[in-house]
């Protein structure tokens, strides 16, 4: 992709967007240090009548330039406030409309999960020493529904860690329990996606999704293929029994190639071009 070196992805400063340590902020500059793209913060900012500054276009990340194409990394479409964009890709909740798209999805941390994927070994399924797992924060109430004896590791903390942005462990320790794990539980969110499924593909662990996960990704994730589905928290037991060794390393193997060509550092970039140039952005 070394023919993008010159096209321009804009993302806003600091002060104006607060994830710029974080998520797809980390991402862009990570695309910049590798000379994939030409990355920029936005430094003219225009008067507004918001109140947030999370509310206008400068808060977002654009390609060519504000107005163009909109990459909408947020959790929902409530930052979506009516600014005008001529095409736009949807990482989480995809605005349903003929100038939109399904994008991709990341770690994180991306800087710090790729840094663990290369010094680290894939387990294979005999290595892995917990069955299923799930460790997270109680974003939303559907958390803690039943779900808490579905899994032989179940760690959820109360909501107020996550308003503190705090966590029971470091993210290297929470990567090395799910990459010691056969299967990760995906519990909805504030959004329909969650950035665990991610990591549970990145590190060859099968995602079993719940009722309210979504995967409408631009390369969507197949169930029996990328992931496994349980509807209620009885059925995750079953789901486990009825995955033997064999079909539990094809699962695992695809996950891990879906997540390298969507959501590795070169690859969530070339499925960012391909989306541009389907759709004569670029």
């Amino acid at each position: 992709m070394t023919k993008y070196k010159d096209l321009l992805f804009l993302k806003p400063l600091p002060h104006i967007n607060k994830q710029e340590k974080s998520c797809y902020m980390e991402l862009l500059s990570l695309y910049k240090e590798h000379d994939l793209c030409n990355v920029q913060y936005i430094t003219q900012i225009q008067p507004h009548n918001f109140f947030d500054t999370t509310m206008i276009p400068e808060s977002r990340c654009w390609v060519h330039s504000i107005g163009d194409v909109l990459l909408y990394n947020n959790t929902k479409l409530d930052k979506l406030s009516g600014y005008p964009f001529k095409f736009g890709l949807f990482a989480n909740e995809i605005l349903k409309a003929p100038n939109a798209s399904p994008w991709i999805f990341w770690p994180r941390k991306p800087l710090e999960f790729y840094k663990f994927l290369n010094d680290h070994n894939y387990l294979d399924y005999n290595d892995r020493l917990i069955e299923s797992i799930f460790i997270g924060t109680e974003t939303i109430d559907k958390r803690g529904q039943g779900w808490e004896n579905s899994t032989s590791f179940f760690d959820l903390l109360p909501l107020h860690y996550n308003h503190l942005q705090r966590m029971k462990y470091s993210y290297h320790k929470y990567l090395n329990l799910i990459s010691r794990s056969r299967f990760g539980l995906s519990l909805p969110g504030v959004g329909p996606k969650t950035l665990r499924t991610i990591e549970y593909l990145g590190v060859g662990t099968i995602p079993i999704l719940t009722p309210g996960c979504h995967y409408d990704f631009y390369d969507p994730i197949i169930e029996g293929k990328h992931y496994l589905f349980a509807d209620s928290p009885d059925k995750v037991s079953q789901i486990i029994v009825d995955t033997p060794k064999e079909k539990w390393q094809y699962i695992s193997e695809e996950g891990k190639k879906w997540f390298k060509r969507n959501a590795s550092l070169y690859g969530s970039f070339d499925t960012t071009i391909e989306i541009l140039e389907k759709h004569n952005l670029i």
